[in-house]
């Protein structure tokens, strides 16, 4: 997720940025005060994010500019080859879409018909 904000008025000394998703911990990360854009990564898929970003002062901070955004779908997994392929048996192999995939389903069936084995 890119995060792209308006510059705060005055002489920002640096954002303070934190972001939770709805069921997590709260992050937050720190960028110098000329900066108004950043990549956030390692986020959970399919996931509404809270998002704040709070221009800090020599007096302290100043108001936060808050948002919420939501992430994309997986990708799907990508480079999908096959291997030591047999009469009755194969091997599949795939780079994943996405760091935080937790399991794939596997579906296979002869050509032409739609009776599907996992």
């Amino acid at each position: 997720m890119r995060l792209n904000w308006d510059a705060a008025p005055g002489a920002v000394r640096k954002y303070m940025i934190t972001y939770k998703p709805e069921e997590g911990e709260l992050k937050e990360v720190e960028v110098n005060g000329d900066v108004t854009t950043l990549q956030l990564t390692s986020l959970l898929s399919q996931t509404e994010y809270d998002v704040a970003v709070t221009p800090m002062y020599d007096e302290g901070p100043g108001a936060p500019m808050l948002g919420t955004a939501i992430t994309d779908v997986v990708p799907a997994p990508k480079n999908l080859q096959f291997s030591e392929v047999t009469q009755t048996s194969f091997r599949a192999t795939w780079d994943h879409g996405a760091p935080d995939v937790a399991l794939y389903r596997i579906s296979w069936t002869k050509k032409g018909e739609n009776n599907f084995k996992n």
